[in-house]
Order: C-alpha cells, then sequence, then structure tokens
C-alpha cells in the first residue's frame, strides 16, 4: 500500500506586504484631501453666505428706518413759511442734502425734520426731531468702505451737536446714492430747501440706492420714499 506523500511547502501569511501598505496609504491621504478640500469649499461659501444674509438684514433696517423718518417728515407750509431774509440763519425745519461723494470725505448726507424721533436718553421726551445721516469712513485703500450714522436731536433751538458717535445704521457700504425728486419728477444730487436756487420748495420723493458689500461681491438695494407732506416752490403755492 502506497504511503501519502504530504507538502512540506510553508503556507503564505495572511499579512500586507510593504508595497500594498504603501499604495493604501497613498489612497487614502489622496481620499482625505480631495474630502478635506470639499469641506473648505463648503464652509468657504456658508462663511460667504452668511456675510450676506447679514448685509440683507442691514440693508433692509435701513431702508425701514430711513423710511419711517421721511414718511413723518415735518415740512412748514404757507401761509405760516416765509423765505428767509437776507443774512438770517437757515430755518432748523429746512430740508438739506450734499453729494459728499463729490465733495469728497465725509459728511452730513441729509438732514431734516421729522416726527420719527427715537428717545435714546432718560427724560422720555418726544417732539419734532432733527435727523442727519452722515457717512463715516471705515479704512483705507483703492475702494473706501463706509457705515452709515443716524442722528437725531429734538428741534428745541439748541445748537446742533457735533455728528459724532451717532449710531450706526448700516455698514459694510460701498456706495450710498440718494436722489431728490421734484413736482415735476426731475432728479437732483442736493437740495436745499431755505435756497432760492430750489424755489424754497422740498422734494417731493427720495430716491437710495445702497451698494454693499462683502468680500468681493457687491448686491444692491433700492427703494423710493414719497414724501406724504412737502412745500411747492415759489410761484407755486
Amino acid at each position: 500500500m502506497p504511503i501519502p506523500v504530504h507538502s512540506c511547502r510553508p503556507s503564505r501569511s495572511p499579512g500586507f506586504t510593504l508595497a500594498e501598505i504603501l499604495i493604501a496609504i497613498a489612497i487614502f491621504a489622496l481620499l482625505v484631501s480631495i474630502i478635506m478640500g470639499s469641506f473648505s469649499g463648503v464652509f468657504s461659501q456658508t462663511e460667504q453666505l452668511a456675510r450676506e444674509r447679514i448685509n440683507r438684514d442691514m440693508a433692509r433696517n435701513c431702508l425701514m428706518r430711513m423710511g419711517t423718518d421721511l414718511g413723518n417728515i415735518f415740512v412748514i407750509r404757507p401761509p405760516f413759511f416765509a423765505p428767509p431774509a437776507t443774512g438770517q440763519e437757515p430755518s432748523p425745519f429746512r430740508f438739506v442734502a450734499r453729494d459728499s461723494t463729490a465733495r469728497g470725505g465725509d459728511a452730513v448726507r441729509l438732514q431734516f425734520t421729522s416726527r420719527a424721533h427715537v428717545d435714546f436718553s432718560s427724560d422720555g421726551r418726544q417732539g419734532i426731531a432733527i435727523i442727519r445721516y452722515y457717512l463715516e469712513g471705515v479704512g483705507a485703500g483703492p475702494r473706501p468702505v463706509y457705515r452709515l450714522r443716524r442722528g437725531d436731536v429734538l428741534a428745541d433751538g439748541r445748537p446742533l451737536p457735533e455728528p459724532t458717535n451717532d449710531p450706526i445704521l448700516c455698514e459694510n457700504i460701498r456706495t450710498l446714492t440718494l436722489s431728490y425728486i421734484d413736482a415735476e419728477g426731475e432728479s437732483s444730487k442736493e437740495w436745499d430747501s431755505s435756497s432760492e436756487d430750489y424755489g424754497f420748495a422740498t422734494p417731493r420723493a427720495v430716491r437710495i440706492r445702497l451698494e454693499l458689500v462683502a468680500d468681493d461681491n457687491v448686491t444692491v438695494f433700492q427703494t423710493v420714499v414719497p414724501l406724504p407732506l412737502w412745500r411747492p416752490g415759489s410761484g407755486k403755492i
């Protein structure tokens, strides 16, 4: 009877060779880099979207506030209104607007009187307020950015304070364009209701165009606020 012969060749180890381990590490590193790159792009986009959402909310609140102030404008109409005499101080109840971008630097952009006084003091006084909007430069560079401040003081005859430390209404402003529309629908970038050049009239509406910047993306917000109370020009009363 033949005797069975068994092979004495050793069986192969279940482990991995060095080459297989290096290949696996390289594949794993490639996958990790792809995944992290995707997450980085998602996080970057999420941050940008968050900044744009903040700008949208800020622009909406800014335009609503300006609309409320202008919608409660106070204007002296005939027969109570009389043009200022020569050398007389301008009326505190005038509507005056300056195109500060054309003049350079920061400046009061718009001043008028309104019943929409916001009382930040403890005395609780109410009445007709002098509202002032002005831009303030932030930082330096070829493309400046501004913030919009809102001044609000009661028209009680006292001298107006310097426009400093007033509440910030809006930030991240690239440009703020204000246009003033007269009774004929013509638009002007400046206005002065105490000047004969404007017939001592007040505008009929104000067009607001606001550009806010988030990173390098600029978003435009605009509206037109019709004034419920106005004064016609000389010869039109």
